[in-house]
């Protein structure tokens, strides 16, 4: 049991990689921890950002879209932690907003502006944005 090994793991990176993603159904997912504002805002919320991919080497964060079903997993982690897939309130939003510029490093990364939240809608949510230590 110990030397057991997962023919497709879920978890794909280590702690301290730049590839910090999980795997589910054939799809990837990055995650990677926030605030919902610039870093000098000390009274912003912290938030998990949940993209398709991202820029390892610095500039644009979430450059690309969701496709549909990838779509369904994400409606799916909203219904569980809101209790119903509706991207534009909760704690779980969808950010449909452009790209954003931040430092996007190993875990952390600093998001340069806000959410722009909105409903699930493939090939127009960039992001999943869950703010799990307080409601925006």
């Amino acid at each position: 049991m110990l030397n057991g090994r997962f023919t497709d793991p879920p978890y794909e990176g280590s702690a301290g990689s730049e590839t910090n993603t999980i795997t589910i159904g054939g799809y990837r997912f990055y995650f990677l921890a926030s605030r919902d504002g610039p870093a000098v805002n000390l009274s912003k919320r912290n938030v998990i950002i949940i993209c398709k991919d991202y820029d390892e080497n610095g500039g644009v964060g979430c450059p690309n879209t969701f496709s549909e079903d990838e779509i369904l997993f994400l409606e799916a982690l909203d219904t569980a932690i809101d209790g119903v897939a509706d991207g534009s309130s909760g704690r779980v939003i969808a950010h449909n907003g452009s790209a954003q510029g931040g430092n996007w490093g190993d875990w952390f990364v600093m998001f340069g502006g806000g959410f722009t939240s909105g409903q699930w809608t493939p090939n127009t949510t960039r992001a999943l944005v869950y703010y799990f230590d307080r409601k925006p």
